[in-house]
């Protein structure tokens, strides 16, 4: 493990101080740099901030009290996202303080999903800051200058999108910086990442769309959407310009790309720089955790003789299979060919089979030369599946004759309906409890309430919300100043993730741990990743002698309960 000879301060990501230079009404328009009404009397002379507050002296905990009252009070989930957006406007210091002090499962899906896409499709009517970077094709040529436009610029950590494929929208053109502002905000709240070291960023290469392109208020470059060899190429000019801007081990990670080319741009750049995809890697590693946990319910068979029907063929369901299927390997020492053939995928032409010659270059390891099976619940019948994991975005598909087979295959069947919002689930945690006579082991990508079953005991459906993973990853990855992030991070998460599911959960039916402990879980996580990073000398950053890799990740972390970030 990488340790520094000399027993200096450890540089921490998290407090370094900064002194602030600003002062009177430009002070407190610096969102990042303001205390807002927690100047005190003193700093208000020494700063010319008097007369320009009111009188009062509040606390933190005052402040953030304060933003709790107002943000209850307001009567939707989009005002409370304007609301919170605001508040990091004019006082980032209060606003992390009252998410820190607030259940992390209320403010969740007000930063991001389900509410961020409603923000992102109003975003030319309701966008609320200018926080961020846009770049254009256009631009190419000058991408560095533009980092160096930006105010800040000890940049360690970038959530990038080209709004391709914004959550199940599609093409949003230039409005999709909302997502990775949002993206990043969980970075902080659940992984403690130092927000003021991170950047979102929109590529703004066009839209197909034409009611985009035909609204008079759209911000963004007016042309149709760029791809191929001319998307990459100025997709690696921006690369290389981060790396020369911001260091060579600041994280990229993709964001909302269209399937096809979100898979490109990792193949590509996996060692060119350090980055990864979420919608593929994180999604793979949060559902594979939940199947790696099922074994340890009685009546479930071990991970690589389980047999799982995937509903949907896209980058989700290929990126679970693959990291499935590692993981069995890995478990089993069973070679990856036979592993393979425990999966079969469906999408809306049929099942994946050898004699396709529709489908993506991702498919092919999943291209089975077998019997083709014409519908899911054939296939559940004949082949015997054990499992079923939809991905598809079209509710309604696992049906009760499916559920039904599963129980007839194995005692324990996985019924998981990862589609998001809960409209759009394939199936619901009561129809899966129900069909299945409360043996089903579910799973969700958006919340369920729990089921209380006919012994009166509570089931309590697990949700495979992709904030398990990328925020403990991306803390490590940034903390450990790492130079890449192979696929195999991302295995050593799931199984991390895999053993925090305690007996009390698996006794409730449940994969994973509780969504109101995912900080305190994510730490867990995160120290498993950086010692795989130190242990494959992937990891740049010294460890002073005098602390261990848990003392010195600790230090990193951002908290804002602690001192103020600045010196005033």
């Amino acid at each position: 493990m990488l340790t520094s000879s000399v027993a200096a301060p450890v540089r921490n990501i998290c407090r370094a101080k900064l002194p602030v230079l600003k002062t009177g009404m430009t002070l407190l328009q610096d969102g990042d740099l303001s205390k807002g009404s927690a100047f005190t009397k003193e700093e208000r002379d020494r700063l010319n901030l008097r007369g320009l507050l009111p009188y009062k002296v509040f606390t933190k905990d005052e402040q953030a009290a304060r933003i709790r009252r107002q943000f209850e009070l307001m009567p939707t989930p989009l005002l409370k996202y304007i609301f919170l957006a605001n508040e990091r406007e004019k006082n980032s210091q209060s606003f992390w303080r009252f998410l820190f002090t607030h259940p992390p499962e209320e403010t969740m899906p007000v930063l991001y999903t389900p509410t961020v896409g409603e923000a992102c499709q109003k975003w030319a009517t309701h966008r609320q800051s200018y926080r961020g970077i846009y770049i254009t094709p256009e631009d190419s040529g000058k991408i560095k200058d533009i980092l160096r436009n930006y105010p800040r610029q000890d940049i360690r950590c970038i959530v990038v999108t080209d709004a391709g494929r914004i959550l199940g929208l599609g093409d949003l053109g230039a409005s999709g910086l909302g997502i990775p502002v949002g993206k990043l905000m969980l970075y902080t709240l659940c992984g403690q990442v130092n927000p003021y070291y991170t950047l979102p960023i929109q590529l703004d290469v066009g839209t197909d769309r034409k009611e985009i392109l035909n609204d008079p208020l759209y911000e963004g470059w007016r042309h149709p959407r760029l791809r191929g060899d001319e998307h990459l190429k100025f997709v690696s000019e921006f690369v290389e310009a981060v790396k020369e801007v911001y260091g060579a081990t600041c994280l990229i990670q993709w964001e909302d790309f269209e399937m096809e080319t979100a898979f490109r741009l990792l193949d590509h750049f996996r060692w060119r720089c350090n980055c990864f995809n979420d919608d593929i890697e994180g999604t793979a590693a949060v559902t594979a955790a939940a199947v790696a946990c099922a074994p340890r319910i009685r009546g479930v068979k071990p991970l690589w003789e389980q047999k799982i029907i995937f509903i949907g063929a896209g980058s989700a369901a290929t990126g679970i299979a693959n990291l499935i299927v590692d993981m069995a390997q890995s478990q089993s020492k069973l070679p990856r060919e036979q592993l393979l053939k425990n999966i079969i995928m469906f999408d809306s032409k049929g099942m994946v089979t050898a004699d396709r010659k529709d489908l993506y270059p991702f498919n092919k390891p999943f291209q089975h030369k077998m019997h083709r099976y014409e519908s899911v619940l054939e296939a559940c019948q004949k082949w015997g599946a054990t499992g079923i994991i939809g991905v598809s975005g079209c509710p309604g598909l696992i049906t009760k004759e499916i559920v039904e087979q599963l129980c007839k295959n194995t005692e324990r069947p996985i019924v998981f309906a990862l589609s998001n919002p809960t409209i759009k689930a394939e199936c619901t945690a009561e129809q899966a409890y129900k069909w299945s006579n409360e043996k089903a082991l579910f799973c969700s990508g958006s919340p369920f309430p729990d089921y209380v079953a006919k012994s009166g005991k509570t089931l309590v459906p697990s949700q495979a919300n992709n904030s398990w993973i990328f925020p403990a990853v991306g803390f490590a990855l940034v903390a450990t100043r790492a130079r890449h992030c192979p696929s195999k991070v991302f295995e050593v998460a799931a199984l991390s993730l895999a053993k925090l599911t305690t007996k009390e959960d698996l006794e409730r039916s449940a994969l994973l741990p509780p969504m109101n402990l995912i900080r305190e879980k994510a730490r867990d996580i995160a120290l498993d990743v950086a010692k795989y990073l130190y242990d494959n000398e992937l990891a740049t950053e010294p460890i002073p002698p005098h602390m261990t890799l848990a003392e010195f990740l600790e230090s990193q972390r951002f908290n804002p309960s602690g001192e103020y970030e600045h010196v005033y």
